[in-house]
């Protein structure tokens, strides 16, 4: 059956066939046209027919014709040929219209409605409501979550706590080079230091070479022996009043 938008211009073809052999088209014929709408009585109509070849012709419907929703029935004649008979069903709206305003106004709050109690379904999962067993492995990895999608602003404080965390889930090998390397390098203290340049003062203050230590001036150098680490200016008593560091 085919389908017809209300109040629509539409080109129906309809094709006779010859009324000697019941099988050729039939050519050269002026058309008589009745229609029903919606199951009313046959009428006749008078369409522009144009032929367009081996027994086939184009009825071109006005918005007059199709301006009823329901069944709309074309009965076809024309001398020398078998009768044709089409069925067309005429509706307000079909497939590839544009929504009216009030009807897409209610699809588009139905869906965020929809969308609204899924958020809300979401949230009142319970504590362990979703589990690492509901994910497949490697169903979420890092080529899954956009850069920058979770930031820091957006884990709340104490989220991610030792408790939190079992023992040997963070090991040696479940870090990067250079993450260990952005660790190393955070400043300490007073934010003059990082945590690798402390690193090196410590351990030339514990095993590295010493001299000076009966003067005013202390130095001590770095383990392998290739410059000066710490120099510190001492009074006649050993107290430290200045020191410079070369981490």
């Amino acid at each position: 059956m085919r389908l017809v938008k209300q109040s629509t211009a539409y080109n129906a073809m309809v094709f006779m066939t010859d009324a000697t052999g019941h099988i050729d088209g039939a050519t050269g014929l002026t058309l008589t046209i009745t229609a029903s709408k919606d199951g009313a009585a046959f009428g006749s109509i008078s369409p522009t027919v144009t032929e367009r070849g081996s027994g086939w012709y184009s009825l071109a419907l006005t918005t007059t014709h199709t301006d009823t929703i329901g069944d709309l029935a074309l009965h076809v004649t024309g001398t020398g040929a078998d009768p044709s008979d089409l069925l067309l069903q005429v509706r307000a709206n079909v497939l590839g219209d544009t929504l009216p305003a009030s009807v897409a106004g209610n699809v588009g709050g139905n869906v965020v409605g929809s969308v609204g109690s899924v958020v809300g379904a979401v949230g009142s999962i319970g504590a362990g409501g979703i589990s690492a067993g509901s994910f497949a492995a490697g169903a979420i990895d890092n080529a899954a979550i956009a850069a920058n999608a979770i930031a820091a602003a957006e884990i709340a404080n104490d989220a991610i706590t030792s408790a939190k965390i079992a023992t040997g889930a963070i090991d040696a090998d479940a870090l990067a080079a250079d993450a260990v390397d952005k660790i190393h390098d955070d400043t300490i203290g007073d934010g003059t230091l990082t945590f690798r340049q402390a690193a090196r003062i410590e351990v030339a203050a514990l095993a590295g070479e010493l001299s000076g230590a009966a003067t005013t001036t202390v130095t001590i150098r770095n383990v392998s022996d290739s410059a000066d680490v710490i120099v510190a200016t001492v009074d006649a008593s050993g107290n430290r009043t200045a020191t410079t560091v070369t981490p």
